[in-house]
Order: structure tokens, then sequence, then C-alpha cells
């Protein structure tokens, strides 16, 4: 039960590591040569170690200790592969240190149709003993990925995957657009999923999965079959595996009663390494196991028992508050919140302030609805600046006399201040603006939202064709009225009245140019756009 650190960077060298200590009887430290060097310095005093299994491009990054042993898998290999293939004469029982329970993963995944497991998972994180064991113990291959965020890369290069990963990485798969037709088996674990990930993942073509379980119970403890448009629950007990939720006297909580998560079985964990006290209140003993010796891992996890045998997870113990008496489960009200269909995610926090503690919550809307209602609601903003634009500009006929009728600022203010923008800052403005529009050479031009007509007055003689509209009736006629007043030649004109969502060409009507100058900010969503 030696403690062999391994520092390797992600490859086959790294499996053939970790097999290699399993089979001497000893036990793998798993190191990130990307660690910073203090760490990687304390975690080799703190497992004792004699010898450290690295390659030639981690070596670097160990620090300089006597009476350590390095061996570089690659750089050693001639005289490793001198030793033979056969497996190691030696006794090892599934009681010693670093033994891998295995038994469930083929009960619930026997019938499961995948022909390789992407091993995308730092050793150093628990998820990876699943992706390196199990795939190895029934035959299936194993592509070492550098990380979660490269899976991509991968998925049409493989048929029949399936990936072990945290929601977040699936979450990114989804949001990228990443093609999951060759993935058949997907299993999340280590946070909440996401409403969008379950919401967005083909539950009926693939298998997916909810795992959780902490590091001090070999990696999962439960498991759950993920169905878009129902609870995502914890689950079951995997096999050898016993849940008991406790109250807080440590009685059983009944089904539906929130109480603490505590776990029981085969796949605890000894404890902390060289944390005594840590370890004894943690493992402690299971009183409802009447086997000599039972304990059980008290998780800080809150949950309840449902109906059917399943357990909806809650939130973290510590997030239990009290307010007026009241004793509340703020992961509890987490929960709630996150089943309404216009949340994707949320947080509850507790605020004191004068009148005392208060509920505040926040949360991350679904990206889907509020697409579906910023479309119910787009017509709304549309009509309200209709209106007032139409009030703006409907003194306009007033103005006609103007000294220069084909500069009529009224309408342009000051987002800041609210005071009309000074006229010779609008003549720089306009200036500027136009010369960018020159500069692409346009043609025939389409301007949507043309208002008092100061850019088209600019083009106006020296394009082939211009094409203005406006959902101000009020502002077109003004334009129309200046151009009937023949002061020059401005050239094919045509202004229609309509919002910029009405605006249609006719077949003969071909543009080069489109501008949307100082109207866009009015728009009421970025699809409208």
């Amino acid at each position: 039960e030696m403690l062999v650190p391994v520092c390797v960077s992600r490859g086959p060298g790294m499996l053939i590591s970790i097999l290699g200590i399993l089979k001497a009887g000893a036990a793998y430290v798993p190191v990130d040569p990307n660690y910073p060097l203090e760490r990687i310095k304390y975690m080799l005093q703190d497992c004792s170690a004699t010898y450290v299994i690295s390659d030639s491009e981690s070596r670097a990054k160990l620090p300089a200790a006597s009476g350590v042993e390095v061996i570089e898998v690659d750089d050693h290999w001639p005289e490793i592969s001198k030793h033979s293939a056969e497996n190691l004469d030696t006794e090892i029982s599934q009681d010693q240190l670093a033994y891998i329970i295995l038994s469930w993963c083929r009960d619930e995944f026997a019938n499961s149709d995948f022909d390789i497991v992407y091993a995308s998972t730092s050793i150093c994180f628990d998820l990876s003993v699943y992706e390196i064991f199990y795939p190895l113990t029934v035959g299936k291959k194993i592509r070492i990925v550098e990380s979660g965020l490269y899976i991509n890369d991968h998925l049409s290069a493989d048929n029949n995957i399936l990936i072990n990963t945290v929601p977040t990485v699936i979450e990114h798969l989804l949001k990228e657009g990443a093609d999951l037709s060759h993935v058949n088996v997907i299993n999340m674990a280590g946070e909440p999923i996401p409403s969008f990930v379950q919401q967005n993942l083909d539950t009926r073509r693939i298998e997916v999965r909810n795992l959780y379980g902490p590091s001090e119970d070999t990696t999962y403890s439960t498991i759950y079959r993920l169905v878009k448009d129902e609870p995502v629950l914890i689950g079951k007990p995997i096999a050898n595996t016993t849940i008991l939720i406790l109250g807080p006297q440590d009685q059983l909580a009944p089904i539906g009663v929130p109480g603490e998560i505590c776990i029981g079985g085969a796949g605890l964990a000894r404890g902390y390494l060289n944390m005594p006290g840590l370890t004894a209140t943690k493992f402690v003993s299971n009183p409802y196991d009447p086997s000599a010796g039972a304990r059980m891992y008290r998780t800080g996890d809150l949950g309840r028992w449902m109906a059917d045998g399943n357990i909806e997870f809650l939130g973290r113990i510590d997030n239990q508050v009290k307010i007026r008496g009241f004793r509340i489960e703020l992961g509890e009200i987490e929960t709630a919140l996150n089943e309404l269909h216009i949340v994707d995610n949320s947080c509850v926090l507790v605020q004191d302030d004068q009148n005392g503690k208060q509920l505040i919550s926040y949360y991350i809307p679904n990206a889907e609805v509020v697409r579906e209602t910023e479309t119910k609601l787009s017509k709304d903003p549309i009509a309200t600046w209709q209106e007032v634009y139409e009030t703006e500009y409907s003194g306009l006929e007033d103005k006609e006399t103007a000294e220069d009728p084909e500069f009529n600022i009224v309408g342009w203010k000051d987002s800041f201040t609210g005071k009309p923008i000074p006229a010779e800052h609008m003549r720089e403005w306009l200036a500027d603006i136009s010369k960018r529009i020159f500069s692409v050479g346009p043609q025939n031009v389409l301007e949507i939202g043309s208002g008092t007509g100061l850019i088209y007055f600019q083009l106006a003689g020296r394009v082939n064709r211009y094409i203005g509209t406006d959902f101000s009736a009020a502002a077109i006629d003004f334009v129309k009225r200046t151009i009937a007043q023949g002061q020059r030649d401005y050239g094919e004109t045509t202004f229609r009245v309509a919002a910029a969502h009405e605006v249609e060409l006719a077949p003969d009507e071909i543009v080069d140019t489109i501008v949307i100058n100082s109207v866009a900010q009015y728009f009421p969503t970025v699809e409208y756009l």
C-alpha cells in the first residue's frame, strides 16, 4: 500500500503508470504537472513519497527532493520493457487502498451501446477513476482528451461515444453547436445540471445520467436517468452503497422531509490523509448498520426521499438559515425556483437590512423563454417609440421656413442631459457619417429610419437611387414637402412609411448599401435587428 505519486502528461503513459502501480499492490497519488511548484512539493511530502512516476516533459516541474527516485516512463522505457509483461505474483485484496468498485458499472451500463470512452478529466479529480477503469474492465477503447474543452475536436472521428464529464462542459458543447450525433451515452457529475442542458439534450436517443457522489465514496454514490421536462434528481444508490437521509438528531427522515445525505457501503474512503481530526468528524459509526465497524460519511449535503425511492438534492446544509424563528433551506428554495420554466439557474441569499433578515433571489432566465417573450413584446416598444416621434415631428410644418430645411435636427437630443445637441456638433457628426457612407461607393441606397432626411439630403443627387423608410408619417411628409420646393435636383427618390420589420422592396428595387443610423438602439430585441 505504498503511495506512489503520478506526475505524467496526459497520454498512454499516464494509464500505463496507474495500472502498473495498482498491479504492484501500491496506491497512486495523482499530481497534475500544471500545479504550482509549492503545491507539488507539499503533495510529495504529505504522502512521504519515495518513488515518483513521471516523464521527460513533466520531470522538470518536479521539485528537487532527496530520497525520492523519479522513474520516467518514456526515457526509461527501454529498461522497463526488459521486464516480464505478466502480472506480478502479488496478492491484492479488495480491501486494499485504491481498490475500485466496478460491479455497479457493469449492472448499470450492461445494455448501453458505446465503443469508446472519452477520458477528459484530470486524474487529480475522481471523475477520472470511472473514465479510466470502467472501459478497461469491459474491453472498451479510451480516447485521452486534453480537457473537456477539446471534446468537440474529436466527435466526428469516433462512433458510439460515452462522455463522462461535468455539466458545464456539456453546456459548452451545446452552446457552441457541437454535433452530438455520434454520442450515445452522457454521464454528468460534480455539479447541478442546468435546465438549459436538460432541455437541449436529446434524452430519447442519448442515455443521459446524473451521477452524484463525493470523492470520499469512490467517485459515484447514486445514479439517475435524465428525461427532458422531468425533475432532475440524483436518483438511487448504486450497488454496494447505502444512502441514509438523517434529521438533526440522526433520526431517519421520512419521505419528503429534508435531511443530511449520509453514505455507507463498500466504497467509502478510509479518511483524509494525515487529518485524523477531520476524519473522525466526517467518517462516523453507522447507527443503522449492525455490521462490525460499519461506517458512514456525512456529506453535508441536503436531500430528501421521493415516493418512488429516488433522492432529490437540495443543496448544502450550511445554506440552512433561520428567519423570524423559521428554519429555511436556501437550497430547497433554489430547487423550487429552478423548476419554473422561466428559470435556468438560481441563487438565494439572506440579506440583513433595517427590517431584519430578508430572502433575496437571483436567477438566470431561460434563454428560450426570453426569446419567446421578446418576440411577443417586440411590437409594444415599436408602437411606443412611433408615438413619441410622431409627437416630436408633428410641428415640423411650422419649421419649413427654417434657413436650411435640409438640416433639420428636431428630435436629436443629448442622451445624458436630455437637451438638444448643438448644431455645430451635429454638422460635424453628419460630415463624418457621410464620409463613411461614401467610402463604400454607394449607388443604390436603402435607409431604414430616415427621420428628417439629414443623411438623405447628403446623398440626394449623388447616388443613382435612394429609398427611405421611417415609421413616422410626419417625418416622411416633411421630407417630401422639402423636396417639392424644388430647390435642386434630388435624383430618383422613394419614401415610405414603414417600421423596420415592415420594409419590403419590389423585385426591381435592387440596393447595394443599407444605412441604419442612430435608430438601432430603439429596436426591441437583438433578433429584431
